[in-house]
Order: structure tokens, then sequence, then C-alpha cells
């Protein structure tokens, strides 16, 4: 009878150390998955800044783009009035029918 107690004490301890083991790497797991969760934010904020970084650098890009267009439109616009609009005292040049240019006089 002695020895079998002392198997199921045996038992009983190696039990509890399993228990103790199992209980430490559900921990170590929960340890790791906050990690990984850490992590993974880390990554998701450097990605985010990233991309606005990008955003930022499209956006101006694009308004200094913008900005040459309406340079551009109004010098049109200009050359557009010198043709159209006569000097002070000056002759109008016009578009005849055939498409040709003419001088109109004013």
């Amino acid at each position: 009878q002695e020895a079998i107690l002392g198997i199921i004490r045996s038992e009983i301890a190696n039990l509890g150390a399993a228990q103790s083991n199992t209980a430490g790497l559900e921990e170590l797991h929960r340890n790791l998955l906050t990690e990984q969760q850490k992590s993974h934010t880390v990554l998701l904020e450097q990605v985010n800044m990233k991309f606005d970084e990008k955003k930022n650098e499209i956006a101006e890009s694009t308004q200094k783009e913008l900005k040459v267009i309406e340079s551009q439109i109004h010098s049109l616009q200009d050359s557009y009035r010198k043709i159209v609009e006569p000097p002070e005292g000056g002759h109008k040049h016009g578009r005849s029918a055939l498409g040709g240019i003419e001088l109109v006089n004013q």
C-alpha cells in the first residue's frame, strides 16, 4: 500500500507540475499575442505615416502643377487679348469667314 501511495503522490506531483507548465505556456502564449499585437500596431502606424507622407508629396506636386497650368492659362488669355483687343488707336485683328486673319479698322 505504501508503494501505491508513493506512486499516487508522485503522479499527483507530476500532474501539478504539468498544470503549472500548462499555465506557464498559456501565459507565454498570451504575452506573445500581446507583443504581436503591439508589433502590428507599430507596423500599421508606420504604414499610415508613409501613406500620409506620400499623400502630402502628391498634394504638393499637384498644387505646383496647378500653379504652372494657371500661369499658362493666364499667359494664353493675355496673348488672346492682344490678338482680339486693339491697342490704343490701333487696328483690331479678327478672323474672316474663311479662317484667315484680316485687319479690321476701328
